[in-house]
C-alpha cells in the first residue's frame, strides 16, 4: 500500500473520531451552561464551526493527499465520499461519484448486489473489469454494533507487490528445484537458507547449518590455502570460483566445484554471499579416463616422439660404425674399441626403451580381480626397503587395518607403483633426510594410496604437463613413466592426481575402486 499504511489509516480515522468528540463536548457544555450567557455560547458556537471547518479541510486535504483509493460508502452501497485518486482513476467528477452506486461503479452494470470484496475485511488481490492492475480492497464498519452500517474501503494498488511476490515465487521454486547446491550467507559468513540440494549433497538438513557458518561444520574446502584464495577474491570486491576436496559427512573424500558470489544492496553495500556447488568426483573420475584415452590416441604425437627418442641413439651408432668402417685400418685399436664402446651404449638406450614401450602396453587388458590391499602393500614395501636403503633412501607405510580387497590387476599396480617410488626416489635422494611414504585408507566405495616424497617438488607449469608422453623433469628420464602410471591405474576404473609444492615435496593420489562384501 503506497505511502498509507494499516496504522495511518487507524491514525487518521482515530484524530477524525476525537475532533467530533471533542466537538460534542463542547455543546454538552455549551447546553449546561444555560440562556444567561449568550455572548458566552455564540462565541463557543463560532469557535466550534471555525474547528469543524478547519477539520474538515485537513481531514479532505489528508485523505486526498493518499495514493490509495479512500471511499465512505452508506448502508445502501452508495458513494457518500471520497478522496481524489478515486477520482483519477475513474475519471469521473465529484459529482459523478457521490451517490453512484459503489459496485456497479467498480465491477460493471451487471453488478447487482455489493461486491463481495466490498464486504470482507481484505479482499486479496482482484482486478477491476477492464484494468490490468491488481488491487487489494481493506474494508471497516463505521459502526459495528449497528444493525445497519456504512463502511469505509481503502482500495490500494498491489500490481508491482505483486509481481514481485511472483517473481520471488518463481526465483524460489527455481533455487528449491535446482540440482546445484545453493547457499545463501550474511555478510559475516553464516547461514541463512539453504536449497534441497544441498542436503542431498552434504547429508546435511537446513535447520542443521542455519546461522553457523560453512567452515566451522567443516564444509567446503579442506585445504587452507583454497580458503585463503577464497576470502582474498571476496575482500577485493570479486567473487571466486574454482574445484577443491572437501570431506562428506561421513568422512569420505570428494570433489567439489563452486562459485562465490557478492550480493549488493541499492546502495552497493554486500549485504549477502551466495555460494553455488556441486559434486565433480565422478565427473572428473570420467574426464580422467577421456584424457588418458585421447592422450593415447594421439598417435601422431607419440610416434613423432619415439622418433626423436630412438632417432638419437640410431644416428649416434650410424655415424660410430660409418666412421669405423671408413678408418678401421688407420685406427689404432683402442680408437676403435672406443668408437664400439659408444655404438654399445647407445644400442643400450635403445633397448631401454623398447623394454620402456613393452610395459606401455604390458597391461592392456588388465585381470580385474579383489586383491588385500594390507597383505599387497606390506610386501611391495618389504621389496623396496633393502634396494632404497642402500641409497640412504627412509620408506615409510601408513595403511589403515582392514583396508580390505581392492579391484585391481596385482601386476598393473605393482608396476604403477614402481613407477611411482622409483620417481620419489629421485625427487627426494638430493633431500637432507630423503624419505618415501606410501599411505592408504579406505572410504567407500574407494580406497586410496598415496606416494609421497619430501624431494623438490614441482610448480604448476610442470604439473599442467606432467602426464604427457615423453615430458620429464629429470635430466635423464624418458617421459613415460608417469603416462604408464596413468593408463594402468585408468584401466583398472582408477584415477591419479598429482599435488606438489616446489622445495617441499610430491604426493601422487591413486584412487582404486573398493571390492564390494570385501571390508
Amino acid at each position: 500500500m503506497v505511502g498509507w499504511s494499516h496504522t495511518t489509516q487507524q491514525r487518521c480515522w482515530n484524530a477524525l473520531a476525537w475532533i467530533i468528540l471533542r466537538v460534542a463536548r463542547d455543546r454538552s457544555v455549551h447546553l449546561e451552561e444555560g440562556s444567561g450567557q449568550e455572548s458566552l455560547k455564540i462565541e463557543q458556537e463560532n469557535r466550534i464551526e471555525q474547528e469543524l471547518a478547519r477539520a474538515r479541510n485537513e481531514w479532505r486535504a489528508t485523505v486526498d493527499a493518499v495514493c490509495d483509493l479512500i471511499i465512505l460508502e452508506d448502508p445502501q452501497g452508495r458513494i457518500v465520499r471520497c478522496n481524489k485518486a478515486v477520482s483519477a482513476l475513474l475519471r469521473l467528477d465529484f459529482s459523478q461519484l457521490v451517490g453512484a452506486d459503489l459496485s456497479r461503479l467498480f465491477f460493471g452494470p451487471e453488478q447487482t448486489s455489493p461486491h463481495p470484496a466490498f464486504r470482507s475485511p481484505r479482499s486479496g488481490a482482484i482486478r477491476f473489469p477492464g484494468s490490468d492492475h491488481w488491487y487489494e480492497v481493506t474494508s471497516y464498519l463505521l459502526d459495528p454494533s449497528a444493525e445497519t452500517s456504512g463502511w469505509v474501503h481503502v482500495v490500494t494498488d498491489v500490481t508491482q507487490r505483486r509481481l514481485a511476490e511472483e517473481q520471488a515465487r518463481q526465483l524460489t521454486a527455481a533455487v528449491d528445484q535446482s540440482a546445484e547446491a545453493m547457499l545463501l550467507l550474511d555478510r559475516f559468513g553464516r547461514i541463512e537458507y539453504a536449497n534441497p540440494a544441498f542436503s542431498q549433497l552434504t547429508g546435511r538438513s537446513p535447520a542443521a547449518v542455519l546461522g553457523r557458518c560453512p567452515r566451522i561444520l567443516r564444509l567446503g574446502p579442506q585445504d587452507r590455502e583454497v580458503w585463503r584464495e577464497i576470502r582474498r577474491a571476496l575482500a577485493q570486491g570479486g567473487g571466486w570460483q574454482g574445484r577443491y576436496t572437501t570431506l562428506r559427512e561421513d568422512g569420505a573424500p570428494a570433489r567439489e566445484e563452486a562459485s562465490v558470489s557478492p550480493v549488493r544492496d541499492p546502495s552497493g553495500a554486500i549485504c549477502n554471499y551466495v555460494v553455488v556447488g556441486r559434486d565433480v568426483t565422478e565427473r572428473e573420475r570420467l574426464e580422467a579416463v577421456a584424457s588418458a584415452v585421447n592422450m593415447m590416441d594421439n598417435v601422431g604425437f607419440i610416434f613423432s616422439s619415439i622418433r626423436h627418442e630412438l632417432g638419437n641413439p640410431v644416428n649416434s651408432i650410424k655415424t660410430a660404425l660409418s666412421v669405423l668402417r671408413e678408418q678401421i685400418d688407420a685406427f689404432p685399436r683402442d680408437t676403435v674399441t672406443d668408437y664400439l664402446d659408444r655404438t654399445l651404449t647407445e644400442i643400450g638406450r635403445v633397448e631401454y626403451l623398447l623394454k620402456v614401450f613393452k610395459t606401455f602396453n604390458l597391461f592392456e587388458h588388465p585381470r580385474i580381480e579383489p586383491v588385500d590391499l594390507n597383505r599387497f602393500l606390506e610386501d611391495f614395501s618389504r621389496l623396496l626397503g633393502e634396494d632404497f636403503a642402500r641409497r640412504g633412501l627412509t620408506v615409510t607405510l601408513h595403511a589403515n587395518a582392514g583396508l580390505g580387497a581392492a579391484l585391481i590387476d596385482p601386476r598393473a599396480l605393482h608396476q604403477a607403483l614402481l613407477n611411482l617410488v622409483a620417481n620419489a626416489g629421485d625427487a627426494a635422494e638430493a633431500s637432507p633426510e630423503p624419505r618415501i611414504t606410501l599411505s592408504a585408507w579406505r572410504r567407500e566405495p574407494r580406497i586410496y594410496l598415496v606416494v609421497g616424497d619430501n624431494g623438490h617438488g614441482m610448480g604448476p607449469e610442470q604439473l599442467a604437463k606432467l602426464f604427457r608422453p615423453f615430458f620429464t623433469t629429470k635430466p635423464h628420464g624418458n617421459g613415460l613413466g608417469l603416462a604408464i602410471v596413468k593408463k594402468l591405474v585408468t584401466k583398472m576404473g582408477g584415477t591419479v592426481e598429482v599435488s606438489s609444492t616446489r622445495g617441499t615435496g610430491t604426493a601422487v593420489t591413486l584412487t582404486l575402486i573398493a571390492a564390494a562384501g570385501h571390508p
